[in-house]
């Protein structure tokens, strides 16, 4: 997983293509995934949003969020 904070979106669409890659030629095409886990990530933008819908992510998970953005959903 990338920081969103501080790479071009070509290096992250570099990064998923070479990761996808390399688990299709270990894995095979079915290993790949389709829901996301973020750890640790320091805010979400729409446009990694539309990213990873790209790529082909129908779910994701993160582990933190902001106080503000937890209200904001919540109501």
């Amino acid at each position: 997983m990338n920081d969103e904070a501080t790479t071009y979106y070509e290096d992250i669409i570099d990064n998923m293509s070479w990761g996808h890659q390399w688990i299709i030629e270990n894995f095979g095409e079915k290993a790949i995934p389709t829901i996301g886990w973020q750890i640790d990530p320091f805010g979400h933008s729409q446009t990694m949003v539309s990213l990873f819908s790209q790529m082909g992510f129908d779910g994701w998970f993160f582990g933190r969020m902001d106080y503000q953005d937890r209200e904001r959903r919540n109501s």
